[in-house]
């Protein structure tokens, strides 16, 4: 898969005469920009697996490969313990209990999906498939105060509260 998504990325930019690293590197943070944002009492860095795929659709060994991969190398340049994992995807098709499980195995303090939702004190229990709320861009531009409310995932989910299991 990450062949296939680095054989199309290079068709892409190279066919429109673009430099992807040039590019990349223009648009994006690099080690020590990020390792100047860990050390805020703001900002906590989590690991996210090192090549994007869908984790369902990875045997276990590779999954868990994906996901250490990731922290470690977080880790060797922040010079901090990564204790907090984001799944790729995380809808149902993506993440379920078996990446919830492993997740855990692994050591990561929380866990989020991508299943819309806010927190409460039942999710204690879940801390390995926490809900995320994922802003629109327009929307938090217009109205910020919506998003911090909570009031987006209260909506979508009709008011029940998700518990992600």
């Amino acid at each position: 898969v990450v062949e296939q998504q680095n054989r199309l990325f290079t068709i892409l930019f190279d066919g429109n005469g673009i430099d992807m690293r040039k590019f990349s590197n223009s648009m994006t943070m690099d080690w020590d920009d990020i390792k100047v944002l860990s050390q805020s009492e703001l900002v906590t860095i989590g690991a996210h697996t090192s090549n994007h795929p869908n984790l369902k659709n990875l045997d276990e060994e590779s999954m868990r490969k994906e996901m250490m991969d990731s922290k470690r190398d977080i880790e060797s340049h922040i010079g901090q313990a990564v204790e907090h994992f984001a799944f790729p995807f995380g809808s149902d098709n993506e993440a379920g209990m078996r990446e919830f499980r492993i997740a855990e195995q692994l050591g990561f303090k929380t866990s989020t999906t991508t299943r819309c939702g806010n927190i409460f004190p039942s999710h204690a229990r879940h801390s390995n498939c926490l809900p995320r709320i994922s802003p629109s861009p327009a929307l938090l531009d217009t109205f910020p105060h919506i998003y911090t409310s909570g009031v987006i995932p209260a909506l979508t989910q009709k008011f029940k509260r998700v518990v992600t299991e």
